[in-house]
């Protein structure tokens, strides 16, 4: 009738300045009977800027190159730390699903990532620029619908309305002599 959930990222970036990233996540489901649940969940998540510019890709047979990006202030670069608290419930029916969730999440130093900023040499082709857009705050509900169309195939609608708050920081950009 109740089930536990847990886990967690570890990373570390040596071009960031301070502790290593840790994303832990819990989550926890209470089913009183065969026809409905209750989940609550939450989790925090720590991203460095640029940090998926490191991550191999899934098709191609080259590795990407060394560091391509820069910060965009003398600030410096500053990892993205978000946090999500979720509650569904959920309602079981003959072959079907019917559930309602509230979420809540919060963003601080919101990771915003800048192209094409200088172009006049060609070395700075491909070069781009990351840094802090501010705070955000989420809210919302959603909805979905899910149904077994057969033994092996499962089909879902899913419908989320929300509304944000966003607190910019205002980011001096970092001056270049020409």
């Amino acid at each position: 009738y109740v089930s536990v959930g847990y886990g967690a990222n570890y990373a570390h970036y040596d071009y960031l300045r301070g502790p290593s990233l840790f994303s832990p996540r819990i989550s926890t489901t209470l089913s009183p009977s065969k026809a409905w649940r209750l989940r609550a969940s939450a989790s925090r998540d720590v991203s460095a800027p640029g940090a998926e510019e490191f991550l191999p890709p899934s098709s191609a047979e080259y590795l990407p190159p060394q560091r391509t990006f820069s910060p965009i202030s003398n600030a410096g670069l500053r990892t993205q730390a978000q946090r999500n608290y979720e509650l569904d419930l959920e309602r079981v029916l003959n072959g079907a699903a019917l559930a309602m969730r509230v979420f809540d999440q919060r963003i601080q130093d919101q990771t915003v990532t800048v192209f094409g900023l200088r172009r006049e040499t060609p070395s700075s082709l491909g070069h781009y620029y990351v840094g802090s857009a501010g705070d955000a705050a989420v809210r919302g509900i959603g909805f979905t619908f899910t149904h077994a169309l057969s033994s092996n195939v499962r089909g879902s609608v899913d419908y989320s309305v929300a509304s944000a708050d966003w607190t910019g920081a205002v980011i001096a950009p970092v001056e270049y002599a020409v």
